[in-house]
């Protein structure tokens, strides 16, 4: 989120002062140590629709507010990008490093800036490293298979990856890299051991279709102190990457969330309860954000977009709207977004909202 929201601020020649501001806003509002407490407590992973409400309430929660749109591809381009980096990683333990990449390039992006976002940041590393050193090999298979059930419905195109040749264009499924490098801890392909009497005894080496693949000892996952991985990087600010960098429209089909919804998204009152009470930490840490500093922007302009922002204008003089004219592009395939945003929810959903809204 961090990652899009600051390309996006450049991309739209937002000035520095404004953008530094959002992003820092966003960062002390996502790493409120209050909130990071929260989310770092066992508990069982929470579904599409839950998810997306809270990410909707951390974009807003600076001086910049965003169409129903544009919040509508950011979160189809976060899910997808962090789904790619979920599916690249050789094994469960790789995701620690996603981790740390994510908190050093989020550090990278606040240095020079104000000190509190940078001390909540601290303090959700800390929080992260201490979860990390009590989990084992189960827990991070766990974890890499709950979130890969989490995401498996999501198959939006985005032009990033398609135009690099990492993810198929016609149900926008990734293409895997095999690599020549085997997961740490294990032997290369082809290997083979003789036991005695519950002993090695011996070993050989048979013919393997990738038997080229060979064991880097130096990838250790788990050695915090190090980092063994390019997954979870800014795609949008490297040079060598072998993701190319991203056109000015990015989104190119939108998220199918009904099709996507299985009976066990279905929330039950429990995480109804937890999620209303992270919505409260997520209003109190914006709570002061004055009205009159605020500005609405539309992300990924298109002529629809910019149609909704006129007329959202029209109803509300508290922000200023900042409009853009640029070429249009797939926006047929745009087109729906709009409508598909609009989903239905029930009492307790509105509690949620509610307690976002009345903290601010």
């Amino acid at each position: 989120m961090i990652y899009i929201l600051e390309q996006r601020l450049q991309a739209q020649n937002i000035s520095a002062e404004k953008s530094r501001k959002v992003i820092s806003d966003v960062t002390k509002t996502m790493f409120n140590q209050q909130f990071v407490q929260e989310l770092v407590k066992p508990q069982k992973l929470y579904n599409s629709e839950s998810v997306r409400e809270i990410f909707n309430k951390l974009a807003h929660s600076s001086i910049m507010k965003l169409s129903t749109a544009s919040m509508d591809k950011l979160y189809d381009l976060m899910l997808m990008g962090f789904k790619h980096a979920i599916v690249e990683c050789k094994q469960p333990q790789e995701l620690l490093q996603v981790t740390l990449n994510h908190f050093d390039s989020i550090e990278r992006l606040l240095a020079g800036g104000d000190a509190e976002p940078m001390d909540c940041l601290t303090h959700a590393i800390t929080s992260m490293l201490e979860v990390s050193t009590k989990m084992g090999i189960y827990d991070y298979y766990l974890l890499r298979h709950k979130l890969a059930c989490f995401f498996q419905d999501k198959n939006v195109k985005v032009s990033l990856f398609l135009t690099s040749g990492v993810q198929n264009r016609n149900d926008g499924s990734f293409v895997l890299s095999v690599g020549n490098i085997c997961p740490y801890g294990f032997d290369s392909p082809g290997s083979v051991r003789y036991f005695s009497e519950q002993l090695p005894s011996e070993s050989d080496k048979i013919s393997h279709p990738l038997e080229r693949c060979k064991v880097d000892e130096s990838l250790n996952y788990l050695d915090t102190t190090k980092r063994s991985s390019k997954h979870g990087l800014n795609l949008y600010m490297q040079k060598d990457s072998n993701v190319s960098h991203a056109p000015q429209q990015t989104v190119v089909a939108p998220t199918d969330t009904k099709q996507a919804q299985t009976p066990e998204q279905k929330k039950s009152t429990q995480t109804h309860l937890e999620l209303n009470y992270l919505a409260s930490l997520i209003g109190g840490a914006n709570s002061a954000t004055k009205d009159d500093s605020k500005f609405k922007i539309n992300l990924f302009p298109d002529n629809n977009a910019a149609e909704t922002d006129a007329n959202e204008a029209s109803k509300s003089s508290d922000h200023e709207v900042i409009t853009f004219d640029q070429k249009q592009a797939k926006s047929n395939a745009l087109s729906g977004l709009m409508d598909e945003a609009e989903s239905t929810s029930n009492n307790q959903d509105d509690d949620l909202l509610d307690l976002m809204d009345s903290a601010n």
